[in-house]
């Protein structure tokens, strides 16, 4: 019984590599990060097959030869993960880390004893611990903010991965319950950590590329308060189109009777978000829906009701009085922390 839940967390950790592999290659489209994107699911889908052969080591056919293709294809993983980390997370290193890696590769294919294989093994786990204090170091240095977070929690990701990897060694064998059942664990939640901040998150980074236009409508008229346009490309009708959005989203609610209010507008490649104040809705035109959006316009609504709160109560119609909100705007959607952090560049 023991050994099929282990042949189980072992055949999930299979699944879940080649299924952030794929997860990650076809987000690759949506980000400017192509190269980094890349060499991540390539990490993920070498690891998986190196996961194979150790399956069929552990629980098949313990040939030595199914243990080295093993090892051969993890370290070629983990030479992708290195090359991704040192491109576009810690510069300046020239690849050393990588160089090793590589190295390792070849070291571990040549016909060498069984043992002098397993001490090549722990090295290159063992390598980690310094590209580790390395990445915070640079993390520190280079970065602050959302992007700060994004990176820390990528790196915890990383490491709970590797402590995984490192509990696999054939050191630690005989201690059946690191080696079977901690190990897979550490490796799935390493896994949806990292997967987490790079399709979700890292993505949502390139947010100050995405956006386009935005109004700030007073609910109860419809009537267009400001209008900000993050691109050279100018709406015509602005007035027009702000009282047609104001007028969808009330005639949606007369029809379904719902006091639930229309969050977004999605025709293809152009969304509107919608948030909603207690006299204000901002529409926010974007080519994504993306959380981080919505977050800015709440806080920009909330904002904007705060400064304004006396002439929204007693509205008399006249939009000049809130020319003075392009500062307000430019406050909430600052790509600053993005652009500044040099992480990811």
């Amino acid at each position: 019984m023991i050994v099929i839940l282990y042949e189980i967390l072992y055949i999930f950790v299979i699944i879940i590599s080649f299924l952030t592999s794929a997860i990650i290659l076809l987000k690759i489209h949506k980000t400017q990060k192509k190269i980094f994107f890349l060499a991540e699911s390539l990490f993920f889908g070498f690891f998986g097959v190196a996961r194979i052969f150790y399956y069929i080591w552990d629980f098949i056919e313990p040939d030595h030869m199914f243990w080295v293709l093993g090892v051969s294809f993890a370290m070629v993983a983990m030479t992708f993960l290195l090359f991704a980390i040192e491109r576009k997370i810690i510069h300046g290193t020239k690849y050393v880390f990588t160089i090793f890696a590589i190295f390792a590769v070849i070291l571990i294919i040549i016909p060498f004893s069984r043992q002098i294989h397993l001490w090549i093994q722990t090295i290159m786990v063992t390598m980690l611990a310094p590209v580790g204090i390395i990445y915070f170091w640079v993390i520190a240095k280079r970065s602050f903010g959302e992007v700060r977070k994004l990176a820390i929690t990528y790196f915890v990701g990383v490491f709970i991965w590797a402590s995984g990897q490192f509990f696999r060694s054939q050191l630690l064998r005989t201690v059946e319950w690191l080696y079977y059942i901690t190990a897979p664990l550490l490796f799935i939640f390493g896994n949806i950590i990292v997967l987490y901040v790079l399709v979700k998150r890292v993505i949502e980074l390139e947010w100050p590329d995405k956006i386009d236009h935005l109004f700030i409508i007073y609910s109860v008229k419809g009537i267009n308060l400001y209008e900000y346009s993050f691109t050279e490309k100018k709406l015509a009708e602005s007035d027009l189109i702000a009282g047609s959005i104001s007028g969808i989203t009330g005639l949606l609610q007369e029809i379904t009777k719902s006091k639930r209010k229309l969050k977004l507008m999605d025709q293809e490649d152009i969304k509107i978000i919608l948030e909603y104040g207690t006299y204000v809705m901002g529409a926010l035109v974007t080519q994504e829906n993306f959380g981080i959006l919505r977050k800015k316009l709440q806080k920009l609504v909330r904002l904007f009701e705060l400064k304004y709160k006396d002439h929204l109560k007693q509205f008399s119609g006249l939009v000049n009085e809130y020319e003075s909100s392009q500062e307000l705007i430019e406050y909430v959607f600052s790509p600053k922390d993005i652009y500044e952090s040099k992480i990811l560049k």
